[in-house]
């Protein structure tokens, strides 16, 4: 689990974080590599480390983990200028999703969205509900 996920769960911030993985072994978490500076890769937590955090500050490990849960949502707009934008409607609350293309998509149909990271992402459309047949 990425560090930011985790420190989202927790609800703690990036200090305690970095204090966490100083009194951390080594192998409850490793560095991401990736393009940029190795002081800027992501910090990925193993499943231990997850335990281990979660006993340091008194939570259930059951609360800290994430769900990969899909919801389903009704799409109210399409149509924007930027085409990987759609508006979802959740529980009468209006959201920007993120999807492939949103000229395939129609209003008012139910499609399938997964959140992540602070953000919405469009996961499955069915063939109806496609403008285009494929």
């Amino acid at each position: 689990m990425k560090e930011s996920e985790l420190r989202e769960r927790l609800g703690i911030g990036k200090p305690e974080m970095k204090a966490f993985r100083e009194k951390a072994p080594t192998s409850y978490w490793k560095r991401e590599e990736s393009n940029k500076p190795s002081k800027l890769w992501p910090v990925i937590w193993t499943e231990e480390g997850v335990n281990w955090i979660s006993k340091q500050i008194n939570v259930k490990p059951e609360e800290v983990k994430v769900e990969k849960e899909e919801v389903e949502c009704k799409v109210t707009k399409t149509g924007f200028v930027n085409r990987r934008l759609v508006q979802v409607e959740k529980d009468g609350v209006k959201i920007m999703a993120v999807c492939k293309d949103n000229r395939l998509i129609k209003p008012n149909v139910i499609v399938k969205v997964r959140f992540r990271g602070g953000f919405a992402c469009i996961t499955a459309i069915t063939k109806n509900h496609m403008k285009y047949k494929v």
